[in-house]
């Protein structure tokens, strides 16, 4: 893919020495377990993965930015002088990833010159992996080696972060570009939203992580996802109103959950209560699974993650709303196949894809069989398996 981002860059114009192309690699990322619990200062339990987003680019003179999208084989340009969210719309969809990135890091103070830009991915996107902030971790961190600047990881995060909040328009958590940047080879991430504490923890040789996507549609900005936040902000204050410490549903208890309960049939702020007493019940158990989840990893018993895997997706399914009847049906199917530990959506859900945990010794007959599973006539799903992997980094010749 390096050579491929090199080639579409072109030559330099007229040997200006700031002119020498550099490469970065960001990893997309699957989530274990843990999902919509980010946003709500909550834990979850991400992987970088080994499928990237590779940018190759070099200064230029003046403040524009060129960057080529070899996948859609399109092209845009736009300026870094006065670049701000209200551009938004005369942005191409996949540009503003990019020049959202670029907005974000002239907000942390930095001065950043003309830029021309080309990438390509091996990310999937639309299945939940979270190309975007792939795409975002990748403009950031290249533009910070062109610009001979440099930002701790973390920062990096926090700026594609704010990219896709502020300036894309999705108001996700800092989980998607914390894995693309922060990755470990051959680990998950337990992280802690909230203080932004995180450690390693070592996926089993013995444990396949596949990913399988069914044909259909998903677009996350467009979706029910930024209604969910809302309806988990909602829980919190109503919370908040027994309990004034309770800064977000990470602080919730079951026992909390008994004060909604008691106004169910009354609306908050639009929102129908029972409806927000099941998106807090889903984060407040959803937080519990992630440390079992932890725990069983560190303990060897691939078992009993998977039934965590399991009871995740049914949450998501009844509590949280955010799986399909196709993917329901596709989770149900797969959880049957010889060497299944468990299955669920991933990602923010609507569509998109889904995790399956395989036992190692039986991962290769697993795939054989989840890609026979469409009918006669239909389209096949893709599946493939993926591995943890490090972040973002240059890739050299």
């Amino acid at each position: 893919m390096r050579a491929a981002t090199l080639k579409a860059l072109g030559p330099a114009a007229g040997g200006d020495p700031r002119a020498a192309a550099r490469t970065v690699a960001a990893p997309g990322r699957v989530n274990l377990i843990g999902e919509h619990t980010d946003y709500n200062d909550g834990f979850v339990l991400p992987a970088a993965i080994d499928r990237w987003i590779v940018m190759s680019g070099r200064l230029r003179s003046g403040r524009e930015v060129r960057v080529l999208s070899l996948d859609r084989r399109e092209q845009a340009t736009f300026s870094l002088e006065g670049l701000h969210p209200r551009q938004r719309e005369s942005l191409p969809d996949w540009t503003r990833y990019v020049a959202g990135a670029l907005w974000s890091l002239q907000v942390e103070g930095l001065d950043l010159g003309g830029m021309e830009l080309a990438f390509t991915g091996s990310v999937p996107q639309g299945m939940g992996l979270s190309s975007s902030a792939a795409l975002e971790v990748a403009t950031g961190w290249l533009a910070l080696g062109l610009n001979g600047e440099e930002l701790p990881r973390l920062r990096v995060a926090q700026v594609g972060q704010r990219a896709e909040n502020l300036f894309v328009g999705v108001r996700c958590g800092i989980m998607d570009q914390f894995a693309s940047a922060l990755g470990r080879e051959g680990h998950a991430l337990l992280l802690d939203c909230r203080s932004l504490e995180h450690r390693p923890v070592a996926v089993p040789e013995g444990l396949a992580l596949f990913v399988v996507h069914p044909p259909q549609g998903r677009t996350l900005a467009g979706s029910g996802y930024n209604l969910r936040r809302q309806e988990c902000e909602v829980a919190a204050r109503m919370l908040a109103e027994a309990r004034p410490d309770l800064a977000a549903l990470r602080d919730a208890t079951p026992e909390d959950l008994r004060w909604i309960e008691g106004r169910v049939g009354e609306t908050r702020d639009g929102h129908v209560v029972a409806t927000l007493l099941a998106r807090a019940r889903h984060v407040v158990a959803e937080n519990q699974r992630v440390h079992d989840a932890v725990a069983a990893l560190e303990e060897g018993d691939m078992e009993g993650l998977g039934r965590l895997v399991a009871a995740s997706h049914a949450s998501l399914r009844d509590l949280f709303e955010v799986s399909t009847p196709d993917i329901d049906r596709w989770v149900e199917r797969l959880s049957t196949l010889p060497g299944c530990l468990g299955a669920r959506v991933v990602g923010g859900g609507f569509g998109g894809s889904i995790l399956a945990l395989a036992r190692g010794s039986e991962a290769g007959a697993f795939q054989v069989r989840a890609e026979a599973l469409a009918g006669a006539g239909q389209e096949r799903p893709r599946v493939f398996r993926c591995r943890a992997a490090a972040g973002v980094g240059e890739v050299f010749p």
